[in-house]
C-alpha cells in the first residue's frame, strides 16, 4: 500500500500517523507508520479481511477515516486545517520504535543506556518486559516463545545464553513479535497468543564478534572469567559461551530451556525428579554475591546449519560444573493445641552437580508442511555434603545421585481436507536415576535399630512413550481443534532404608521395596471457539481416562489395578472493548491423580531429618477454579495493565499427617482422610515508560488459603492471608545520572483455632549511577531488608560501590567493593500457621575486585 498524504493546497504532510485496523474503532491495528518530508510512505502486511479501515491522523489537521478493500493499491490523502492548532510545535525526539502490523521493532541506538553492555540490558528497557533472575524474558506477564537471530531461531529455549553475551552495540533492532507463528504452515491458518523476539545484528560486523569479561578480587583470591564469541554466516550460527567464577554467581540455569515448549509434547512426557532431596544451597531474599561459596565452570557450543530456505539441523552441547555452599543457622518453632516443639539447626551445605547435554536437531520449516525432531541425551551427577547440628545433636549426611535422561521427540504438520492443518507428535523417553544417601549418626532408631549410619538407596529407571495428533477446522461458523493424546509408562523404583548392615529387620517390606507400575492414559479434548463482533468463547471440555496397575514384588497385598475416567471441563468468555482493552471470565475443572512418583509404598527417607510413606492407593483430586481477567494494553503510550482475580476450591481423598520428635526428625504419612481446601488469588500489574526516560512497573497481590493437616496427631484448619506490593522504578536515558529501585513488601497473617502469627517484610534494592565524564561512572548499590515477627525484628543493609572507566568504545575497566560495612550474617524470619522460623545466614566478607568487559 503506498500512500501520499497532502494539505489543501496539495502540499505534502510530513510525521503524519497512519493506522491500518480492521474497524473503524481501530480494535486490531494491523499496521502502522508515519509519512517521510514528501507525506509519502509504504505499508507491506498480510491479512486475510477483504475490507480494512485506513486512518490519517497529524497534530495540525483533522483525522480522515477511509474503508478501502484489502488490495495493493495508492491511497491520497487531502487533509484539513484544525480551527484548533497550536501556533507553533518544536519537537526533538529520537524514534524508538515501528510498528509493521503485530510486530513492534525497537531501535537499540535509540533506546540503550550508556552503561549497557549486552543486550539483556537493552531488552530489559522495552515496555511491558521483564526479564527473571534465569534469564526468562517475559512479556506483558507471558514467556516468550522464541528468541530469534536474525530470524534464526540458534539456541531455542537456551536463549540466554545469547541474550547474556552478545554485546549492546552489536544489534541494530529489537523486534517484538506478537501473535507469532514459528512454523510457517500455521501463519494466516492458527490464531496464536505467543510472542517472540528477533534480534537483527548490525551489518559490517566481524565475522566473529562477542563479549569478554574477567575479575579478580582480594583478600581472598577470587576470580571470574566469561567470554562468548558468536559466528553468524547466512548459512551458519554459532555461538560458544565458556565462564567460570567463584565470586557468588551461579552458572546453574546457563542454557537450561526457558519456553514452555509444545503443550501436547508436554502432557506426555516423564516428569524426573529425585527421590532423595538434595542439600539446599538457596540463599532468601539476598543477592548469591553476598552469600554463595561457589566454584562454578560452564562451556557451551551451540550451531544451526542452514540447508536451504527451509530446512536446518541444530546441534548443541553443554557442560556445567558447579560447587556451591552455603551456612544457614534456623530456629523453627511448631505449635499445635498442647505444646510447642522446636527444631534448632545449624547447618553448612555443599553441593557440586555435574551435567552433560547434547543435542540434535532437524527441522524442516515449509509453507504446506513443518517438521522437528529433537534428540536430547542428558546426564546429571550430584554430591552433596549436609553438616549439621540438629537439637545440639551432630549429624552428617551425605547424599550421591547420577541420573541419565534419553528422549526423541518429533512433530510434524501439514495440510489435508481442503487445507486444514493436522499435527502429530511422538516422545519416547529412557530414564534411569540411582540415588544414595548416608547419614551419621542413625537415625529413626525405633523403627530401624541403632548402628552407626543410616542408608537410604534408591533406584529408578523408566520407559515412557507417547503420540498426539490435533486437527484444525471449521464448522457452525466457529473454529474447531479436536485432539488426542496417548501415553504408556512403565517404571520400577527399588528403595531400601536400614541402619548399619542391611540386618533381617530391615532387609523386608516395608523397610525395602520393589515397586512396578504401568500406567496407560488417554486425553481426549475438542476445543471450540466463537467470535461474535467483540465477543469470543472458548470451550475446552476433555476426557482423561488412566488404567494403573502397581506391582510390589515384596509383598502382595499392595498390588492393584485401577482404571479412571474423568470428564474436566474448561470455559473462557472474552470481550474486546477496542484495540486497547480486554476482559473476560473462566472457569476449570480439574480431576487429576497422585504424581507417578509418589506411587510407591515403601518408606523413603526424603532428607535426612524427614521420614515419608505414602499410601497404597491413588489420591484422587478435585479442583474448581473460578476466574475474571482484565488487560490494556497501548503500545503506542506503553502502558501496559494486568489483573487476574481466581477463586479456587480443592478436595483430595488423603490428609498428610507430621509428626516431629524431641530430636528434631520429621515423620510424614498419608491418612485415608478427606482433605479440603479453599482460597483466592488476585495479581494486578502495571508497566508504563515515561518519556523514554523512566520505566515503571508496578505489581500488588492478595491471596488467602485455607488448609487442612494433621501435626503431631492434632487435625489443624490453617487459614494464610498474604498481601505484597512491588515497586520497579528505572531512569537511566540522556541524563547525567541513572538510578533504579526495587521495593518489595509482604505481610503474611496464619492463624488456626489456638494461635495465630503474623509476620512483615520490607526490601529495598537501590542502584545510582553518577556519569561524572564521558568516560568514568560511579555506581553506588545498596539493598536493606527488614522482616519483623512478634518475636523477633531484623534489619540488613548491605552496600557495594564501583568505579567504572571506558577508554574505548569496546572496553570497561572496573574496580569494585563489595559488603564496604562487612556484615557477617544476614538474618531473616517468617512465620506460617503453626510455626515460626529464623534464619540466619553468614556472608562473604568485605572484597575488592578489580575487572574488564571487551567487545569485540
Amino acid at each position: 500500500m503506498f500512500v501520499t498524504v497532502k494539505d489543501s493546497i496539495t502540499k505534502p504532510i510530513a510525521f503524519s500517523t497512519i493506522i491500518v485496523s480492521d474497524s473503524k474503532e481501530e480494535n486490531n491495528i494491523i499496521a502502522f507508520a508515519s509519512s517521510n518530508s514528501k507525506g509519502q510512505f509504504t505499508l507491506a502486511f498480510e491479512t486475510a479481511l477483504d475490507s480494512l479501515w485506513v486512518s490519517c491522523r497529524h497534530i495540525s489537521h483533522k483525522t480522515i477515516q477511509k474503508k478501502i478493500k484489502a488490495t495493493s493499491q495508492s491511497i491520497n490523502f487531502i487533509m484539513q486545517e484544525s480551527p484548533d492548532q497550536l501556533k507553533e510545535v518544536l519537537v526533538k525526539a529520537k524514534k524508538n520504535f515501528t510498528v509493521k502490523g503485530d510486530t513492534i521493532s525497537y531501535h537499540v541506538d535509540n533506546i540503550k543506556s550508556e552503561k549497557d553492555y549486552t543486550i539483556e540490558e537493552v531488552i530489559s528497557r522495552i515496555p511491558g518486559i521483564k526479564i527473571e533472575d534465569n534469564g526468562q524474558i517475559k512479556y506483558n506477564g507471558k514467556a516468550i516463545s522464541h528468541l530469534y537471530i536474525n530470524g534464526l531461531d540458534l539456541l531455542e529455549g537456551g536463549y540466554n545464553i545469547a541474550t547474556r553475551g552478545i554485546p549492546a552495540s552489536a544489534v541494530k533492532d529489537i523486534d517484538v513479535m506478537r501473535k507469532h507463528n514459528h512454523s510457517r504452515i500455521d501463519i494466516g491458518r492458527t490464531e496464536s497468543d505467543d510472542v517472540a523476539l528477533n534480534l537483527e545484528i548490525k551489518k559490517g560486523q566481524n565475522l566473529v564478534f562477542g563479549t569478554a569479561r574477567g575479575d579478580i578480587g582480594d583478600p581472598f583470591l577470587t576470580t571470574l572469567g566469561e567470554t562468548t564469541p558468536l559466528y553468524l554466516k547466512d548459512n551458519v550460527q554459532n555461538v560458544t559461551s565458556l565462564k567460570a567464577n567463584n565470586i557468588g554467581k551461579s552458572l546453574k540455569n546457563l542454557g537450561e530451556s526457558l519456553i514452555s515448549g509444545d503443550i501436547h509434547l508436554n502432557s506426555l512426557q516423564f516428569q524426573t525428579d529425585n527421590l532423595i532431596q538434595l542439600p539446599n544451597v538457596t540463599g532468601v531474599n539476598l543477592s548469591n554475591l553476598y552469600w554463595l561459596d561457589n566454584e562454578s565452570l560452564a562451556a557451551t557450543n551451540n550451531t544451526l546449519v542452514k540447508i536451504n530456505e527451509t530446512d536446518l539441523i541444530k546441534i548443541n552441547l553443554l557442560y556445567n560444573n558447579g560447587n556451591e555452599q552455603i551456612s544457614n543457622s534456623s530456629t523453627t518453632t511448631f505449635i499445635d493445641d498442647s505444646s510447642n516443639n522446636t527444631i534448632n539447626n545449624q547447618s553448612r551445605n555443599i553441593l557440586e552437580t555435574e551435567k552433560i547435554e547434547i543435542g540434535l536437531k532437524n527441522e524442516l520449516n515449509r509453507d504446506d508442511f513443518y517438521f522437528k525432531n529433537n534428540l536430547q541425551l542428558k546426564n546429571i551427577r550430584n554430591q552433596g555434603v549436609s553438616n549439621n547440628i540438629l537439637n545440639s545433636s551432630t549429624i552428617n549426611n551425605n547424599v550421591n545421585s547420577e541420573q541419565l535422561h534419553l528422549v526423541n521427540s518429533s512433530i510434524l504438520k501439514n495440510t489435508i481436507f481442503d487445507d486444514k492443518i493436522i499435527k502429530s507428535g511422538l516422545s519416547i523417553e529412557l530414564h534411569q536415576n540411582e540415588e544414595l544417601s548416608k547419614t551419621t549418626p542413625s537415625l529413626y532408631t525405633d523403627l530401624l535399630g541403632n548402628y552407626n549410619t543410616t542408608t537410604q538407596t534408591a533406584t529408578q529407571k523408566a520407559f515412557n512413550a507417547g503420540a498426539f495428533t490435533t486437527i484444525n477446522f471449521n464448522l457452525f461458523s466457529m473454529n474447531w481443534k479436536a485432539s488426542q493424546e496417548l501415553s504408556f509408562l512403565t517404571r520400577t523404583i527399588e528403595t531400601s532404608i536400614f541402619n548399619g548392615p542391611n540386618n533381617s529387620q530391615t532387609s523386608t517390606f516395608p523397610f525395602t521395596g520393589n515397586h512396578d507400575l504401568n500406567h496407560l492414559k488417554t486425553i481426549t479434548s475438542l476445543e471450540s471457539i466463537l467470535k461474535k463482533d467483540n465477543w469470543k468463547i472458548t470451550l475446552r471440555p476433555s476426557l482423561n481416562y488412566h488404567d494403573i496397575q502397581t506391582d510390589e514384588v515384596l509383598n502382595d497385598d499392595f498390588d492393584f489395578n485401577k482404571s479412571y475416567l474423568f470428564f474436566n471441563p474448561d470455559a473462557t468468555i472474552g470481550y474486546k472493548w477496542n484495540s486497547k482493552w480486554y476482559t473476560g471470565a473462566s472457569y476449570r475443572r480439574r480431576l487429576s491423580l497422585t504424581d507417578d512418583n509418589n506411587l510407591f509404598n515403601s518408606f523413603i527417607l526424603r532428607s535426612f531429618n524427614n521420614l515419608n510413606r505414602f499410601p497404597n492407593e491413588i489420591n484422587v483430586t478435585r479442583s474448581n477454579n473460578y476466574g475474571v481477567f482484565l488487560s490494556y494494553s497501548d503500545i503506542l503510550n506503553s502502558l501496559f495493565i494486568k489483573a487476574n482475580l481466581d477463586i479456587f476450591n480443592n478436595q483430595s481423598d488423603f490428609t498428610f499427617s507430621t509428626s516431629l520428635d524431641q530430636d528434631g526428625l520429621l515423620q510424614t504419612e498419608a491418612l485415608e482422610i478427606p482433605n479440603k481446601s479453599n482460597g483466592y488469588k488476585f495479581t494486578t500489574n502495571i508497566s508504563k515508560t515515561i518519556f523514554s526516560l523512566i520505566k515503571l512497573d508496578a505489581s500488588a497481590g492478595a491471596e488467602q488459603f485455607n488448609t487442612e493437616q494433621f501435626f503431631n496427631n492434632s487435625f489443624i484448619e490453617n487459614q494464610n492471608d498474604r498481601y505484597s506490593t512491588t515497586l520497579e522504578m528505572a531512569i537511566d536515558q540522556g541524563t547525567w545520572y541513572g538510578f533504579s529501585i526495587l521495593s518489595s513488601y509482604f505481610y503474611n497473617n496464619s492463624k488456626t483455632s489456638f494461635s495465630q502469627a503474623n509476620s512483615r517484610f520490607l526490601s529495598n534494592k537501590m542502584t545510582l549511577d553518577l556519569y561524572t565524564s564521558s568516560k568514568t561512572r560511579i555506581q553506588l548499590g545498596m539493598e536493606n531488608i527488614n522482616s519483623y515477627t512478634a518475636e523477633q525484628n531484623n534489619s540488613n543493609t548491605l552496600v557495594n560501590m564501583s568505579f567504572y572507566y571506558k577508554p574505548s568504545k569496546k572496553l570497561f575497566l572496573r574496580l569494585s567493593l563489595n559488603n564496604i560495612f562487612n556484615e557477617e550474617f544476614y538474618s531473616t524470619t517468617f512465620s506460617n500457621a503453626n510455626s515460626i522460623s529464623i534464619s540466619q545466614f553468614g556472608l562473604r566478607p568485605r572484597q575488592i575486585t578489580a575487572g574488564f568487559n571487551y567487545t569485540f
